[in-house]
């Protein structure tokens, strides 16, 4: 586990247009049809962030495994296990974020329910690392945003509902934006979009706006609060930028009789799980001009 250099990862060359996705087997998850497949749109949609293989393993049943595109500063760790060497290092044989006056790291919990093949991570700032109100002292919302959707923010200046479409959510009304009012929305930004989680070369982001006092619905016990029109770019009072450190790669299990089951690579053992592939991350705050120079 000495880790090789991103040139090394592969001896194929990397398509980062996601034509793999014309080799899969079965036509209904090209067209994101296939109804038990939940997340078929959504990996589609992120194709390009993977690098997908086909194994078939009897005339019933196949796994697509799922593996990171390598940036200059991707290092292999294990069969399954890739870190980006400018956030993270190696201790005690581990992957860890390294130490960093810039980036922040989170506070990690597992819940285990009854069937303890499956359970939902929850991602947190530390406490005091992101600020609750603004400098009016104002309260704030959060929102998590893929990098598609931040760019396509940046451009028009204007975020509207149908920007949540590249992320599999689902559109209750075109002019509403949903926003949580805690930081919770730094777990959806790292993990609720499964296929569409950040990756080293496509990070995530958390925006952050003072809660309007006109136009909103509040969902206390979902800690929601729903914007109904469309949110400026110039009301943005805060950006967080999320990046992975680590990523594990992630097999999808697909059946003939149209069944699919999400997994994960575990000491040569499949295990069912509630996403694929998994992240770790760290996050820094970073500027409005920052981002429009990156795009």
């Amino acid at each position: 586990m000495d880790g090789s250099t991103s040139p090394d990862i592969d001896d194929t060359v990397v398509d980062k247009g996601g034509a793999w996705v014309n080799d899969l087997p079965y036509s209904e998850v090209r067209a994101g049809g296939l109804s038990t497949f939940s997340y078929a749109t959504v990996l589609l949609d992120n194709k390009d962030k993977w690098i997908g293989t086909w194994k078939l393993e009897d005339d019933e049943r196949g796994y697509l495994r799922l593996d990171p595109v390598p940036t200059a500063s991707t290092v292999r760790f294990s069969d399954n296990e890739f870190y980006d060497d400018s956030l993270a290092a190696i201790e005690n044989g581990a992957i860890v974020a390294k130490p960093s006056e810039i980036y922040h790291t989170f506070v990690s919990e597992f819940d285990l329910p009854q069937n303890k093949n499956l359970y939902m991570r929850n991602v947190f700032p530390k406490e005091g690392e992101v600020a609750l109100t603004s400098e009016n002292g104002r309260p704030v919302i959060f929102r998590g945003i893929n990098q598609k959707d931040m760019l396509s923010f940046l451009e028009k200046g204007v975020l509207s509902n149908y920007q949540q479409e590249s992320s599999g959510a689902k559109i209750f009304d075109p002019s509403d934006n949903y926003f949580a009012d805690n930081p919770s929305a730094f777990q959806y930004a790292v993990e609720a979009q499964s296929y569409g989680v950040p990756t080293f070369e496509s990070p995530a982001y958390v925006i952050v706006m003072e809660k309007p006092k006109e136009n909103i619905r509040e969902i206390p016990e979902a800690h929601e609060v729903v914007v109904q029109r469309p949110v400026k770019l110039e009301e943005i009072k805060t950006i967080y930028e999320i990046r992975p450190f680590k990523i594990k790669s992630g097999n999808v299990e697909m059946w003939k009789d149209d069944t699919a089951r999400v997994t994960r690579m575990s000491e040569g053992k499949l295990e069912a799980l509630y996403q694929a592939p998994q992240v770790e991350c760290v996050f820094r705050k970073i500027d409005v001009d920052v981002l429009k120079r990156k795009s």
